[in-house]
């Protein structure tokens, strides 16, 4: 049985206060700053990220204890439209089963949904607030990563944040067909990691995005079969495959994942600008997508819409 489709996230509106948290990794504070500007200069009110302490490694912006009640609270806030990450890298998927779960649902259900920002590791977060809450997000560079976008990637995403009309994505096509259905997915490696574990959104009916970063081809082949054999894709819609960054050879890399996903026999389009580069557009999480394998595109079929009409 297809679990229910997430709700597709929420559009912004000028005005909207929105949170800085720190899930996974600690963030330049320079980085944070010029992207805190940024998102000022498109009309929005941005709360600091609040002080976290000591982490008990270099690779986490705080404790998990910490970093978990700073995601809750922000999201328990009544005014916040947005919680928006710092970054990705590590450490989402240890802070999942610390977040106060029933106080997050019942935030939403009083004060309208939140829009969850962020992707890389964040992923782990968009995984379980589509599987516990039911509730889309934004896969979109985090907030220290937003100085270091393009212009006009950046303003696409401001663009599709504030309820404008998304872009066709272009790729290459890989494995012909079509598919229309919400989108799921993120990170590869982050997604392999989550397989398995309690509160995963699952695939089936869904139209898949895989990217990833820093991971040699032969892992990349380890965590799609990771995926594949823990039923995770199974009766997905079909699969678009972002930007695979620094991950040795480009054309190995891309079609070794291409070949584990022929066999799923759904259409597949690869090199998507979707992940960690310069160029990288944002896309919404449990929106609806249209999937073309034959000529390479993904396209958002509506933009997001405001829903909470009181703000």
């Amino acid at each position: 049985m297809t679990a229910a489709a997430p709700t597709p996230p929420p559009a912004l509106r000028p005005g909207d206060l929105v949170a800085a948290v720190a899930p996974a990794g600690p963030a330049g504070l320079a980085r944070v700053a010029e992207g805190t500007a940024l998102l000022t200069s498109w009309g929005l009110r941005v709360r600091p990220a609040v002080d976290l302490g000591p982490a008990e490694t270099t690779w986490l912006a705080g404790p998990d204890a910490a970093r978990a009640q700073a995601v809750t609270q922000a999201w328990c806030d009544p005014d916040m439209a947005a919680v928006w990450t710092l970054r990705g890298g590590v450490g989402c998927h240890r802070v999942v089963d610390l977040l106060d779960w029933p106080a997050m649902a019942a935030a939403a259900e009083r004060h309208g949904p939140r829009l969850l920002v962020g992707y890389s590791d964040v992923t782990a977060l968009h995984q379980a607030v589509g599987a516990r809450l039911g509730l889309g997000g934004l896969h979109a560079a985090g907030i220290a990563s937003l100085p270091g976008l393009h212009p006009d990637a950046a303003e696409d995403q401001r663009a599709l944040l504030l309820g404008g009309t998304p872009p066709v994505l272009a790729g290459r096509p890989a494995v012909g067909g079509v598919a229309t259905g919400p989108l799921v997915g993120g990170n590869l490696t982050v997604l392999a990691a989550g397989a398995g574990t309690p509160g995963v959104q699952p695939a089936a009916g869904r139209v898949v995005l895989l990217e990833d970063v820093g991971e040699a081809p032969y892992r990349l082949d380890r965590a799609v079969t990771q995926l594949a054999r823990s039923g995770w894709l199974d009766r997905c819609l079909g699969v678009a495959v972002g930007q695979l960054t620094d991950c040795g050879d480009a054309t190995v890399a891309r079609d070794v994942l291409v070949l584990r996903l022929r066999a799923l026999g759904v259409p597949v389009v690869t090199d998507l600008p979707l992940g960690h580069e310069a160029d990288s557009r944002s896309v919404p999480i449990g929106a609806v997508v249209h999937l073309d394998g034959d000529a390479g595109t993904l396209q958002v079929l509506e933009p997001l819409a405001p829903l909470r009409p009181g703000r």
